[in-house]
């Protein structure tokens, strides 16, 4: 009797614990579904749910843009609510991000600054608020904010794009002596201080400078050169010069034939190329007179003697100068001492030897010379006002492989003439 009360009492006993052991496991795994740790690109970011519909709101506002944002590869329709962003997918459902009851933009003021910024396929959304920087992230539904500070800020032109080396590119904001780096993939903020006096970043020269992929910031301030390179955190200054200086932004390109671009500047009578690289500068002497870098309607930096590495073309009144940063020289070539002009698209593969040659046009008291400049042998062919007469161009016509063919109509005799200049004749 005893041991039955006994197996009676265990009995009991491991029922009661079979039952506190369900409750004990059925309220461990309600606070492992409800309090779960965030994921590490969710405790990266400050985030806000975008209100969804199941249906196109009928009132969409603006439209900003046709992007991927969401990174199904079908174009997304982003829509200006006033207060509000409202992104239209494909299929017709919404996603609508409140943004602000006060004044707000895109950055650059337009949807070119809508691009990927995490790495991970659809575009972001960045968006000035004022004080802040907003980025929305409609693949995952969400907000971030980055305060920028009370003054004015901008993007910086042209430099938003992959600045570290790995997918999706950063944002370079000017806010006061700062330049402040935006890193959304990470969700961190980077400040390089610059200098309370006058500085600027350089328009369309934010590209790869070092050969490491990631691109360099180039910035002027005062009589100094800065270059920051967000992959490494760093930020070197070089003095260039005391009086006034430029940087040629279209001339911003890989001149000497190794990885990364060279910064071509101008300073009174000199051409200076920086090459970051190295950390060198070299200086080449123009003129005391007026010159000018080649860069409008043609390709006045670009390979022009066949070998790895552009040539910088550069009016220098009477003469038509070519630099090459590979070999570090320069040439002179005569062409008038009256007024002259490189054709529209006029540095081009003329003769069929590889690397551009440059056409020019050359106004005589009753005619105009035709004159084909040949970097890569250092020479040049004239063709004869006397044949041509006052002429105007026509087009180009492509006789590969043995170059462009250039059309012009004479004026003069009322007929048209091809030049074929790798054979030196006219037809």
């Amino acid at each position: 009797m005893k041991n039955l009360f006994n197996a009676k009492r265990n009995l009991i006993a491991i029922t009661k614990l079979t039952f506190l052991s369900f409750c004990l496991l059925s309220f461990y795994s309600c606070k492992t579904k409800n309090d779960e740790m965030p994921s590490p690109e969710s405790s990266l970011k400050s985030s806000t749910v975008a209100k969804t519909n199941a249906v196109a709101s009928p009132n969409t506002g603006v439209l900003m843009g046709t992007i991927d944002v969401n990174g199904d590869g079908v174009p997304d329709n982003i829509y200006n609510n006033g207060s509000s962003i409202t992104v239209v997918r494909s299929t017709g459902v919404t996603h609508q991000y409140p943004i602000s009851n006060g004044s707000w933009a895109l950055l650059y003021g337009d949807a070119s600054s809508i691009v990927d910024l995490d790495g991970v396929a659809g575009a972001e959304i960045p968006v000035n608020i004022g004080g802040s920087l907003l980025i929305i992230n409609d693949r995952l539904g969400s907000t971030t904010n980055y305060a920028i500070g009370s003054g004015s800020w901008a993007a910086a032109p042209g430099a938003i794009t992959d600045l570290d080396g790995v997918a999706g590119a950063e944002i370079p904001i000017v806010s006061g002596s700062q330049l402040i780096i935006i890193t959304a993939r990470t969700g961190s903020k980077t400040a390089y201080p610059i200098g309370s006096g006058n500085w600027a970043v350089v328009q369309g020269a934010t590209v790869d400078m070092d050969g490491i992929a990631g691109a360099e910031i180039p910035i002027i301030s005062g009589s100094q050169l800065i270059i920051v390179t967000a992959r490494t955190g760093s930020k070197t200054a070089y003095n260039i010069s005391s009086g006034n200086w430029a940087v040629v932004p279209a001339a911003t390109a890989d001149l000497d034939g190794v990885a990364g671009a060279e910064l071509t500047m101008i300073s009174g009578s000199q051409l200076i190329i920086f090459t970051a690289k190295t950390a060198s500068t070299n200086s080449y002497n123009i003129s005391s007179g007026n010159w000018a870098v080649i860069t409008t309607g043609s390709a006045g930096i670009s390979d022009m003697d066949g070998v790895a590495g552009a040539e910088i073309a550069i009016a220098n009144g009477p003469n038509l100068t070519i630099v090459n940063q590979r070999t570090r020289s320069q040439h002179n070539y005569p062409i008038s001492s009256g007024n002259w002009a490189v054709l529209s698209n006029g540095i081009q593969d003329f003769n069929g030897s590889p690397g551009n040659d440059i056409a020019i046009s050359q106004p005589g008291s009753s005619n105009t010379n035709l004159i084909v400049v040949h970097p890569k042998t250092q020479s040049m062919s004239t063709y004869s006002g006397s044949t041509l007469g006052n002429w105007s161009l026509v087009n180009y016509t492509n006789n590969s492989p043995s170059g462009i063919n250039i059309n012009v109509h004479s004026t003069t005799f009322n007929k048209n003439f091809t030049i074929v200049d790798a054979t030196g004749s006219i037809h």
